[in-house]
């Protein structure tokens, strides 16, 4: 419907997949083959999986479970705020989260970005 009233071309997606296709374009994985996984640390954990260059589309990675949560309950920016974290301990959750992620796809690049870490 958008492309017939615009005649352009339209690729609908998450904001994480969003941020992929700039981090691959532009960018930190710009020309980079093999396994590509970027990560946003923000009001949740957002993810995008890229192979030789293709998105892997819809990867929900911070609900994977960790310590009988959902990632993103334990290490998003939000949490730590709402934890009030000190930056040492929310760095070793991250780096859990980060450890499952690389012994569960062995990726050639890790992006690491931000969000916002709205609390409301």
């Amino acid at each position: 419907m958008i492309k017939a009233k615009t005649d352009c071309p339209v690729l609908l997606l998450n904001d994480a997949d969003a941020a992929g296709f700039a981090e691959m374009e532009l960018g930190a994985g710009k020309g980079r083959d093999g396994v590509v996984i970027l990560h946003t640390f923000g009001t949740g954990i957002g993810s995008a999986i890229f192979v030789d260059g293709r998105l892997v589309p819809n990867t929900e990675f911070g609900h994977m479970e960790i310590r009988c949560k959902e990632a993103e309950h334990r290490a998003s920016a939000r949490n730590r705020t709402e934890e009030g974290l000190k930056w040492k301990a929310w760095a070793w959750r991250v780096n859990e989260f980060l450890a499952r992620m690389e012994a569960l796809f062995w990726p050639d690049l890790f992006i690491i970005g931000g969000g916002r870490e709205s609390t409301t």
